[in-house]
């Protein structure tokens, strides 16, 4: 974890990694949650989650719309959007925001400015989100803690939101190794490769084809079960209505799976674990 100090001075790829660590830690701690919960109740500092998910968003392309003016782009305004937010919407809104977000800096990092707006760098203005993330995933730990909250099934689409955002996470952590070091987590990656190939099988769709024993294949493997999970519970959560779909013990399953990516992503980076 990148220290204050060294946000000023880390590397593109180290600060992305932060980025994705934040916002998995934030996603995270929604899941299972149901649609009552994330729509009604206040679940941290008098806010519902759908007026949580709002307000980052809202605050997510406010940033954008500054990395965007200081590439000399003539920002676009997000009008807010208007009535009741599912918190499906909600959501949508906010991961839209971070890819407008995460856009506009790859574009500042090509152009190699290092621009300021009213006293901030682009640096500075990530790093807020970044900690945003953290502060509310901390508040909304902290409301599950007193409230007791067992593990239920919840909306779909967070729960592959999660799996995209833990996975992301675990990904750029080994991005920050050196090309000669990614190969010796071969085995763990390829378990993962395996674990999410079980899920597959679960939610009934066919398994991938073993891949061989190379480094290559590992990774190909890893990636296409992936995406064959996360493919067909979009598909799922797209024609979900108020009740999930998704059973109670394989919906447990698919969280320890989002919570292995996250700890193999804390092993890589060196850090303890729980």
């Amino acid at each position: 974890m990148l220290t204050p100090s060294r946000w000023s001075t880390a590397s593109p790829a180290s600060i992305r990694s932060e980025l994705a660590c934040a916002r998995a830690e934030f996603l995270r701690a929604f899941l299972g949650m149901n649609g009552h919960s994330l729509a009604a109740e206040k679940l941290a500092a008098g806010f519902t989650g759908v007026q949580i998910l709002s307000l980052l968003a809202a605050a997510e392309n406010e940033s954008a719309s500054r990395l965007e003016r200081m590439l000399g782009r003539g920002s676009s305004s997000v009008p807010a959007p208007g009535g009741n937010l599912s918190p499906e919407r909600a959501l949508s809104l906010l991961l839209a925001a971070r890819t407008r977000l995460l856009s506009a800096d790859a574009a500042l990092q090509a152009s190699g400015e290092v621009p300021i707006e009213h006293g901030r760098t682009a640096r500075g203005i990530l790093r807020v989100r970044h900690d945003q993330d953290r502060l509310w995933a901390r508040r909304l730990q902290d409301w599950r803690s007193k409230r007791g909250m067992a593990t239920q099934p919840g909306s779909t689409a967070f729960l592959v939101a999660s799996l995209r955002a833990a996975r992301k996470e675990m990904l750029l952590a080994l991005a920050l190794l050196e090309p000669v070091q990614r190969p010796t987590w071969q085995s763990p990656l390829a378990g993962r490769a395996q674990e999410e190939d079980t899920l597959l099988t679960a939610i009934g769709v066919s398994s991938t084809p073993p891949a061989d024993d190379s480094w290559a294949g590992t990774w190909r493997q890893l990636h296409q079960t992936h995406k064959l999970l996360t493919d067909e519970l979009q598909r799922i959560a797209s024609v979900e209505k108020e009740t999930p779909s998704v059973g109670v013990e394989l919906y447990t399953r698919i969280v320890a799976s989002v919570d292995a990516d996250r700890v193999l992503a804390n092993q890589i980076r060196g850090l303890e674990t729980a």
